[in-house]
């Protein structure tokens, strides 16, 4: 039996390489190049203020924040920015820069929100949605209409 498990990782392995080598062969062949997957990447800056209050009914004052934290989603999923130290009572104003990297010669929408977090490890809602649309699209080439020769 152990016999056979072994002659199944060969083959299996065996196969591997070939399904490995049939992709490259295919991609060479089919003029598919490292630019194909070219990636392109642009800052954006986020800018926010601490919340000062909790979210309950009475929205009491807040005196235990801890940290506030960044995301963004480029349409691959949920992208933790960073976490940032906060004032315990909040009201401390940020200003990040951070880079997204996506595929080139796309334009993803990027949509960027925040979390507050107490010292109790309790997390508030998602903040407002900002979206932005990075533009990597070059511009459709100009038609020449004419040359002439002149005299």
């Amino acid at each position: 039996m152990a016999e056979l498990g072994k002659t199944i990782n060969e083959l299996e392995g065996g196969m591997m390489k070939k399904i490995l080598f049939l992709f490259v062969f295919f991609l060479v062949i089919g003029g598919w190049t490292v630019d194909a997957f070219a990636l392109a990447s642009k800052q954006l800056q986020a800018n926010w203020d601490e919340p000062t209050k909790n979210a309950d009914t009475l929205q009491t004052i807040l005196g235990d924040l801890g940290l506030t934290t960044l995301y963004y989603n480029s349409g691959t999923g949920d992208i933790k920015v960073g976490e940032y130290l906060a004032a315990p009572g909040g009201g401390m104003s940020h200003s990040i820069t951070f880079t997204v990297t996506y595929p080139d010669g796309t334009m993803p929408s990027v949509k960027v929100w925040l979390t507050a977090t107490d010292i109790s490890g309790n997390v508030s809602v998602k903040s407002n949605e900002i979206t932005n649309i990075l533009d990597s699209l070059p511009p459709k080439a100009p038609v020449l209409k004419t040359v002439i020769v002149l005299p």
